[in-house]
């Protein structure tokens, strides 16, 4: 087991230990899909032994074991449209996925963690003796996923586990330090020394970090050790959002004046701070990526459940992205359960004669449901030739491996070479030349009113979005804010201005924590 810190050079650890190993199998497992790419672009030069058959999300390794399945996977923007669908018509989440055949990413990594412990012989064809597992990114996984990757191992000649536990940014999805931290401490795993030094941020910031995360009681002691990197971090505080705004956009402006190529991330703990960087750049008409969940554009999701009903070979999924699309642009789709269990094909066509009839979705898409379209045919409908584009791979695939591999995480990705605006856990396995993070304001970065271990959870949160910073990184906190948003956060923090009518907060403790002189 090999704990490393962000930026020490977990990507080189591992080509040493695929190196080792020559003539073995692999199969390297993380969590996030832009972790995924960064190996993928490090072993560009031995594709031979790593490449995406064998270097993947954890999601995508269990899609594969229940890809015999008859029921196709939610993802995270699908899950959200099939509660709406199953509040409108009366049902729980989980009677709407058996009527219409689906399940979500929870339900599909039980699935194969069952598949593999009850399979011995058919999982030892998944992962056979020779096979040398590595996991990546272990301390973001879940219960769940844990208990996956534990069956997983049961059947690999060796592992090899990575994490940080400084880096345990997913405490909402049950995600805990405890999962990494207990493994490390039991005897059961041989400890990989390693040098922990960060070749990822310059000196200045790895030095903040430092005294930032020493804060934490709550974590197994390590110090990044900096490599003579230059580079600043800036500190500020604005009176207002427009003034926040405005500077911000100024200094992108300076930046990208001097290098058009530079990466820049601006990052948050949450979107009311985004708000008035994003209207800056709105106004201004500087191009940029809105990575933000709630925030990615309606049209594109719109698009990637119309493939999904194209593509699909199974009416009762043709069904379900048609009452997603029904759901989403409000239009009014009266099912029968009972019809849909004892005839689906005449529940189809009934469906299909409301959206004909009803205003609102695409008449090339309404008409490529009624005759039916092939992959090829609708790789090259100009509709949705860009989606296509954006799915890694999609040339050799089937119709039913796009369904699979197709969501709308994959159609905003995250530009290398320019303007990126996101949350900072969409920033976990990113980096940028310059990194912007905004809201760092006491009451909500951090927030008291979650708890006293949670303020160690948004430490860690901090430390990550000032990790993601390759040459500069900029820390700012805004005095005056609208009493809409301070209610969502810990008022208390803040104190209110009769005149102005506006809330008044302060810098972040955190702030103060990471000056401090050691």
């Amino acid at each position: 087991m090999l704990l490393a810190g962000p930026g020490t050079g977990k990507t080189t650890r591992i080509k040493e230990i695929v190196g080792a190993y020559a003539g073995k199998s692999f199969l390297i497992l993380s969590f996030t899909n832009a972790t995924i790419r960064d190996l993928l672009d490090g072993f560009e030069a031995e594709k031979a032994v790593i490449n995406e058959g064998n270097c993947m999300t954890l999601h995508a390794y269990a899609l594969g074991i229940v890809g015999h399945s008859t029921e196709c996977v939610l993802d995270e923007t699908d899950k959200t449209a099939a509660a709406k669908c199953a509040t409108k018509y009366q049902t729980s989440l989980d009677d709407f996925c058996r009527v219409f055949e689906c399940m979500t990413f929870d339900q599909m990594i039980e699935k194969a963690t069952a598949f593999i412990r009850d399979n011995e012989v058919a999982a030892d064809g998944l992962v056979d003796q020779d096979t040398i597992l590595i996991v990546d990114e272990f301390q973001d996984f879940n219960q769940l996923e844990r208990a996956l990757i534990g069956q997983i191992v049961t059947h690999a000649s060796e592992t090899y586990i990575l994490g940080d536990d400084d880096q345990c940014i997913y405490e909402f999805k049950n995600a805990g330090i405890d999962g990494i931290q207990l493994l490390y401490r039991t005897g059961i795993v041989e400890k990989i020394k390693h040098a922990n030094v960060c070749y990822r941020c310059p000196d200045e910031v790895v030095a903040a970090m430092n005294r930032l995360i020493e804060h934490n009681h709550r974590r197994i002691p390590k110090e990044l050790k900096p490599n003579g990197k230059p580079g600043h971090l800036r500190i500020s505080q604005f009176r207002t959002q427009d003034q926040t705004g405005s500077e911000v956009l100024a200094e992108i402006r300076r930046i990208r004046g001097v290098d058009q190529s530079a990466s820049v991330m601006v990052l948050s703990s949450n979107k009311y701070a985004l708000k008035p960087i994003i209207e800056a750049l709105d106004n201004d008409g500087l191009e940029y990526r809105n990575l933000l969940k709630h925030e990615v554009d309606r049209n594109l999701t719109y698009l990637v459940w119309e493939i999904k009903c194209l593509l699909s070979p199974n009416t009762r999924h043709r069904m379900l992205y048609l009452l997603f699309l029904g759901q989403a642009m409000k239009i009014g789709f009266e099912i029968e359960r009972e019809t849909i269990a004892t005839n689906i094909d005449e529940a189809w066509r009934a469906i299909l004669d409301t959206a004909k009839q009803k205003s609102g979705l695409d008449s090339r898409f309404l008409d490529l449901v009624a005759t039916g379209v092939g992959l090829d045919d609708l790789r090259a409908e100009p509709r949705y030739s860009m989606i296509f584009a954006t799915i890694p791979g999609s040339e050799g695939m089937d119709a039913a491996q796009v369904v699979d591999r197709l969501n709308v995480s994959h159609v905003s990705q995250f530009d290398r070479h320019g303007v990126n605006v996101l949350t900072i856990h969409k920033s976990k396995g990113l980096q940028a030349d310059y990194v912007f993070i905004v809201g760092v304001v006491e009451g909500m970065l951090p927030n008291a009113l979650k708890g006293l271990d949670d303020i160690e959870d948004q430490r860690r949160l901090l430390y990550v979005g000032m990790s993601r910073a390759l040459k500069a990184l900029y820390l700012a906190s805004t005095v005056n804010w609208q009493g809409a948003v301070i209610s969502k956060f810990d008022k208390s923090q803040f104190t209110y201005n009769h005149i102005s009518k506006e809330y008044v907060g302060k810098a972040s403790s955190f702030i103060s924590e990471l000056k401090e002189i050691s």
